[in-house]
């Protein structure tokens, strides 16, 4: 085991949070969070205002000039896992997350650089949608989709998951008894 797969072992910050929160839980410090999403919704206790939280990502990604940066060394692992689900004869299916309007227009252009660098490692048998294109600019626009700059909210997140399994479902039929005008589940 290398470094890099010792540390990466522990999991993210974000998983961290989690381990922290359910040992509060499990010591009665902090009451379970559940509702219909699942158990521990980390939205469930958000106020969500995602107008004011995409308008700071504008305005710190104005200030900073910065635009989006790839780790060359997550881009080669990723270029990895790719051709080796292709090596194995696996269909693979990919896409863009929805960035709200806002956001996109103040990083287009290197979000554009961004997509192009990632589109190369895919082929024409290989399916990639774009939930950035036009086709979802209605969706990108309504704040409600989000709870914060990068975070679908259910509603958003139920809409991107229906236009995932259509897309499955027309690509390959993946998911067959989904079809929602013959009332199946």
């Amino acid at each position: 085991m290398n470094a890099h797969e010792y540390w990466e072992a522990l999991g993210s910050l974000a998983t961290l949070d989690l381990y922290r929160h359910k040992m509060l839980v499990l010591l009665g410090k902090k009451e379970v969070i559940s509702n219909e999403y699942g158990f521990h919704d980390r939205n469930a206790d958000k106020k969500i205002g995602p107008r004011k939280k995409i308008s700071q990502a504008v305005n710190s990604l104005m200030k900073s000039g910065k635009g989006i940066e790839i780790d060359e060394m997550a881009y080669k692992e990723l270029a990895n896992l790719v051709a080796s689900a292709r090596s194995h004869d696996v269909k693979i299916f990919a896409y863009f997350h929805p960035l709200p309007y806002e956001l996109y227009l103040a990083q287009q252009e290197s979000f554009t650089d961004f997509q192009e660098k990632i589109k190369r490692l895919f082929t024409k048998q290989d399916r990639v949608w774009d939930f950035n294109s036009g086709q979802y600019l209605s969706f990108r626009r309504d704040f409600s989709n989000y709870i914060d700059h990068a975070h679908l909210s259910p509603q958003g997140a139920r809409f991107i998951l229906k236009e995932i399994i259509d897309n499955l479902n027309a690509n390959i039929g993946v998911f067959a008894g989904t079809d929602e005008k013959k009332g199946s589940t």
